[in-house]
């Protein structure tokens, strides 16, 4: 069929709302229960190639929805492996003797297509039997063609002897066709319908996972997807670039739109030759009620790519987005763009960051066409193609663009454009310190890694109610007032609440300074402009929500300068010797003259200290306890949300000391995606909280405590072994820099060990150089029962690393993505047992409880 003129940005923009915000049963009302049954089968726990397991079924599903499939083939693909299949183990539900279960979850219907889907040679039959039967310009003819023959068809003249519908027919006839089962090899019958369903499904499916590390795990230099290649050492998660899928994807759109069209000539020629009858008795069988809509994409499966369009595109963009160097030709920038989307328009990115260069540059208009036009192809896509960051991060990122492209108003400051994000729609008793002497002893995060992971299994599974019984009702508020539209460095603002919310609770802060957390900025604050909540009129209604001693807490850190405060007025007055010496003497001098006790009194007073308002100017009086819970948040905060951006935007890239003394407002966002240079400033915050602590701990009973302050219990993360040891900036930074060697290169065996070791002996506080050293270790020749021993160390440390951040350093990919991935190592170094095939590698996911 002709494929419908788009539908304006607007219509696109309000079908993935639902999608933004959170709302499952917005979406579908049955999809909260359908995506309940997942989590509690652990579908959030398996690592599959970009994250999790839960999180690609759930991006599938919203491809779907986006794309308008009918509810069966939208459950099919929320469920889509679940009985594991051609491509992956991740039966998460066993084959066979799970569908009773499955069945009266998500419907006869769809658990019919899921089984069929997960028992069919899936890359056999969309590939070799389909696809590769095809050169681009055979689909190039072939569309035009079946255009031609559509029109004619909805006038009643039929044609025999078609060659592109011979075609079709041969390959996939109108009574369908019959493959293999995977497992026993008996004979499965496919309608047409199904196999052009599977087809679709397909496209969503791979357009939500690949990247570059697929490609050089199947070297897949040519850009055709062809899977034909072996790098099995690829090391994930590789550079993070775009994957040369898009080709493949555009020929899978146009061999549907054939199917599709091919389809609907059939039944009106059967209507035709039945003098009118709608259906015969062969229109079950061949699974005419299942409806066959054409994706948006590529101008609704019309077009097709060029390979090398495809590669120079993504070459063009990477040196593009990639520069980051502060004295950047822009003119360049902006015509490296250009050409980019001259060569492949079907993707949105290339479009959103040529808006941020033709903004930076005040050409507002073009600005705002840029922005529209990558918006509605995001829109569209349902999922990202720069998949560095996440899909709701680039929606997010275009909505803001476009408000200030129509307002003609962009910051020309680094701390303007940090202050972006809020989408136009929202309304603007002593209790014990956890530092008894034991635990000043000890403070390397305790506990073996089960119980670590325990702690972590409800934010992985994404049971928020085993988390805390009124975290549900707490996150539906903020999904209510629009925190998953806003735009939040990296990500959206509702992840990044969620996110520090978990980090906090993994460190078993107090409730109130989590449910802070959860809400921490929702006011505005000193940072970031994203009242969701209008400041003080907003109180009464927050406060009824999180409770009086959460709220007061939002409050104040929403009013305070926060970065004056814990920067220059705290951290800065503190020298990486004095904190290092401090850190040590107090681990055993408890004289109430020690020098580190004076100097800390100097700096945070018992009393606490006076801040002003950062709108009115009027004091704020700042308890110690809730000066150190703050704190406490913004480590939680920095680590959730800062990578190399923020670096090139506040000129951090050298010295890496978060001085943010540099004012490099244009910097094009995401950058790099290079980790950012903020550990050094945050373990000497570590440090600095500490020193509190354990100063509080030791005043007791003379202790200066305000009774709403009482419930502040002072415990010390994990992090930096228990906030004992301080970061080098230099160090930082080559650790960085090495780990980054390692992870993007090509490296011989042993060379890609050496860089990684080296990073990690600069700075052993950080997971990820740990689980990639896993992975070479066990890529290495000479693996055996030592080696796997190594592996198996090197990933249980970087596991419990990263677990204990409760965010991901690399951010490239998610916390919950590295700790699943983590754990499949894990099981590999232990079982000695490492695939030594692409197709192995790719199998990968299952973790086991």
């Amino acid at each position: 069929m002709p494929s419908p003129p788009p539908p304006r940005r607007d219509a696109t923009l309000a079908a993935a709302l639902p999608f933004l915000r959170g709302e499952e049963e917005q979406i579908d009302p049955a999809l909260p229960k359908l995506a309940s049954v997942l989590r509690a089968a652990g579908a959030g726990e398996c690592w599959h190639k970009h994250g999790t397991f839960l999180a690609h079924l759930l991006d599938v599903h919203r491809i779907l929805r986006l794309w308008g499939a009918p509810d069966a083939v939208a459950w099919c693909g929320l469920y889509h492996s679940a009985y594991s299949n051609s491509y992956v183990n991740l039966a998460i539900f066993q084959p066979d003797v799970g569908r009773d279960h499955v069945r009266p979850i998500v419907g006869a219907e769809a658990e019919r297509l899921v089984h069929l889907f997960c028992i069919v040679p899936r890359h056999q039959l969309i590939h070799d039997e389909l696809l590769f039967n095809y050169a681009d310009e055979d689909l190039v003819a072939d569309l035009a063609s079946s255009e031609a023959s559509l029109q004619d068809a909805r006038r009643g003249v039929f044609r025999d002897g078609e060659a592109w519908r011979g075609k079709i027919q041969r390959l996939l006839p109108p009574d369908g066709i019959t493959v293999k089962h995977i497992r026993t090899g008996e004979d499965v019958a496919l309608s047409r319908r199904i196999a052009a369903t599977f087809l679709l499904m397909t496209m969503a499916d791979f357009s939500d996972q690949l990247f570059d590390w697929q490609d050089r795990l199947f070297n897949n230099t040519n850009g055709l997807l062809e899977f034909s290649g072996n790098t099995w050492t690829s090391l994930w998660p590789g550079t993070g670039k775009p994957g040369l899928w898009t080709t493949s994807i555009s020929r899978m759109g146009a061999l549907y739109t054939l199917i599709v069209r091919e389809e609907e000539i059939y039944i009106s020629q059967r209507k035709h030759s039945n003098n009118g009858q709608e259906r015969d008795e062969s229109a079950a069988a061949r699974d005419e009620d299942i409806d066959l809509v054409i994706p948006p994409v590529f101008n609704g499966c019309t077009q097709v790519l060029s390979t090398n369009d495809q590669k120079a595109a993504r070459d063009l963009y990477w040196e593009a987005v990639c520069s980051g160097e502060d004295e950047t030709d822009w003119r360049k920038v902006e015509e490296l763009l250009r050409q980019t989307i001259a060569k492949n328009p079907f993707v949105g990115e290339p479009h959103l960051v040529l808006a941020q260069v033709l903004l930076n540059m005040e050409m507002y208009e073009e600005a705002e066409e840029q922005t529209e036009a990558g918006l509605k192809l995001l829109l569209e896509w349902g999922s990202s193609w720069d998949k560095r960051m996440p899909w709701e991060a680039w929606v997010s990122w275009g909505r803001a663009m476009l408000i200030k492209a129509k307002e003609k108003d962009w910051p020309h400051t680094s701390f303007g454009v940090l202050s972006l994000g809020l989408v136009n729609g929202q309304a603007a008793r002593q209790l014990p310190i956890s530092v008894d002497a034991d635990r000043r002893d000890n403070m390397d995060g305790g506990g073996d890694l089960q119980q670590v992971l325990a702690a972590a299994r409800p934010f992985l599974r994404g049971d928020l109610s085993k988390v805390d019984s009124s975290l549900p009702s707490l996150v539906t508020v903020l999904c209510d007032a629009g925190a998953g539209e806003c735009y939040h460095k990296h990500g959206t603002f509702l992840a990044h609440l969620l996110d520090v919310h978990r980090i906090l609770r993994l460190w078993s802060a107090p409730d109130a300074v989590s449910r802070c957390g959860l809400y921490h900025s929702a006011y505005s604050n000193s940072y970031v402009n994203l009242a969701i909540f209008l400041p003080d009129v907003s109180r009464a209604h927050v406060r009824s929500i999180i409770g009086a001693a959460a709220e007061r807490l939002v409050h104040l850190f929403c009013v305070v300068p926060r970065h004056r405060l814990i920067h220059h007025d705290l951290l800065f007055r503190y020298s990486h010797a004095d904190l290092a010496a401090d850190l040590a003497a107090a681990s055993g001098d408890g004289d109430d003259e020690a020098a580190w006790r004076v100097r800390l009194g100097e700096v945070v007073p018992v009393e606490g200290v006076v801040a002003r308002h950062i709108r009115t100017g009027e004091p704020v009086a700042l308890s110690r306890r809730v000066l150190a819970a703050f704190i406490l948040i913004t480590i939680a905060d920095f680590s959730d949300q800062y990578t190399d951006y923020q670096d090139d935007l506040f000129g951090n890239r050298e010295d890496g000391r978060l001085e943010y003394s540099g004012d490099n407002w244009r910097a094009i966002w995401p950058g790099t995606g290079k980790p950012g240079l903020w550990m050094s400033s945050m373990s000497r915050l570590a440090a600095l909280y500490r020193l509190i602590a354990i100063d509080e701990q030791l005043r007791g009973s003379n202790n200066i405590v305000e009774p709403e302050d009482l419930e502040l219990e002072l415990v010390i993360p994990p992090v930096f072994d228990g906030c004992s040891k301080v970061l080098d900036a230099g160090e930082q930074k080559e650790a960085r820099d090495l780990y980054w060697e390692a992870v993007c290169g090509e490296w011989e065996e042993g060379k890609t060990e050496e860089l990684l070791r080296r990073s990690i002996e600069k700075n052993p506080f950080v997971g990820e150089p740990w689980l990639v050293l896993a992975q070479a270790i066990m890529n290495s020749d000479s693996a055996d029962d030592r080696r796997y021993g190594e592996a198996a160390a090197a990933a249980e440390k970087g596991l419990r690393l990263v677990v204990e951040w409760g965010s991901s350093w690399d951010k490239r990919m998610s916390w919950e993505g590295w700790v699943s991935w983590g754990r499949v190592l894990l099981h590999g170094a232990k079982d000695q047992s490492w695939p030594t095939t692409a197709w192995g590698i790719i199998n990968l996911g299952l973790v086991k409880s």
